[in-house]
C-alpha cells in the first residue's frame, strides 16, 4: 500500500511539473530546418518574448504605438498577406530596416505594402511576394513596419 501511495505521488508530481511547464513556457518548436533549402531574407524580429504576456485567457503584445491594419485583395503579397489578414504595424520613425522587412509606403498616390528587396543608403527596392513588379522609393515614403500578422 505504501509503494502504491509513493507511485501515485511521484506520478502526480511529474504531471504537475509538466502542466506547470506548459502553462508558464508555452513556446513550442514545431519544425526543424530542412537541409539544402536556400535562406531567404525574413523580416527583422521586432517583437521579443519579453514583449508578450500569455495567460490561460489572453495573449497580450506590449508594443506602444502599434496600429492594426487591414488589407485589400490585391494578391501582390499572397500568400503572406490577404484580404482577411490583420497586420500589426509600427509607425516608421527612422528605425533601422533590413532586406526582408515588410513595410507600408506611399507610391504614386497609393498606400502599398511590400517586402524590402534591397537597401542602398536611403533608397529601397520593394516587391510583393506574388508580384513581378518592383518599386523604388526613398525612406521618406515609408509609413510603417509590419511586425506581426494575424490570420
Amino acid at each position: 500500500m505504501y509503494k502504491l501511495f509513493i507511485g501515485i505521488l511521484i506520478i502526480g508530481l511529474c504531471l504537475g511539473y509538466i502542466t506547470n511547464d506548459l502553462l508558464t513556457n508555452p513556446t513550442l518548436i514545431l519544425e526543424q530546418p530542412t537541409p539544402g533549402l536556400p535562406e531567404q531574407p525574413s523580416p527583422q524580429q521586432r517583437i521579443t518574448l519579453e514583449d508578450i504576456t500569455q495567460t490561460t485567457n489572453d495573449l497580450t503584445i506590449h508594443k506602444p504605438a502599434t496600429l492594426l491594419v487591414h488589407y485589400t485583395n490585391t494578391n501582390s503579397m499572397d500568400p503572406t498577406l490577404d484580404e482577411n489578414s490583420i497586420g500589426i504595424e509600427l509607425p516608421y520613425t527612422n528605425q533601422q530596416l533590413h532586406e526582408g522587412d515588410i513595410i507600408s509606403y506611399d507610391y504614386e498616390g497609393q498606400r502599398l505594402v511590400h517586402r524590402i528587396q534591397t537597401i542602398n543608403g536611403n533608397t529601397l527596392t520593394l516587391q510583393g511576394d506574388n508580384s513581378n513588379t518592383s518599386h523604388t522609393i526613398t525612406d521618406k515614403n515609408i509609413k510603417g513596419i509590419l511586425i506581426g500578422i494575424l490570420y
